[in-house]
């Protein structure tokens, strides 16, 4: 009686490390990886802004908001601040300015 309750004890503590630390980890390099590829996919729109039709700059600029605002909503699912220490990211101090083609593209 008492192994099956230390299996069924053993059990319910793996599914929540696994529910609440591994799976937001997981889930949070995935969105990393998003805005990677996103900033590769799109390098030649924002290291030449100023030979790019305005259009293009925008859907880039959108493309590169809505991967930023899936990194961010992944980084709020990490309930323990130490999990943050384990992927080498700051404490969750974010603040987000205003999006602007001319200032999300700075041309040199």
């Amino acid at each position: 009686m008492l192994s099956f309750l230390a299996g069924i004890l053993t059990a319910v503590v793996v599914q929540f490390f696994v529910g609440f630390i591994v799976e937001p980890l997981k889930t949070l390099k995935d969105r990393i990886g998003d805005v990677e590829a996103t900033l590769v996919f799109h390098a030649n729109i924002y290291l030449n802004a100023g030979a790019v039709n305005p259009d293009a700059c925008a859907d880039t600029a959108r493309e590169l908001r809505r991967a930023a605002s899936d990194l961010l909503r992944a980084l709020m699912l990490i309930y323990a601040p130490w999990t943050l220490a384990l992927v080498g990211l700051p404490p969750r101090t974010i603040s987000m300015r205003p999006p602007s083609c001319s200032s999300a593209f700075p041309t040199r």
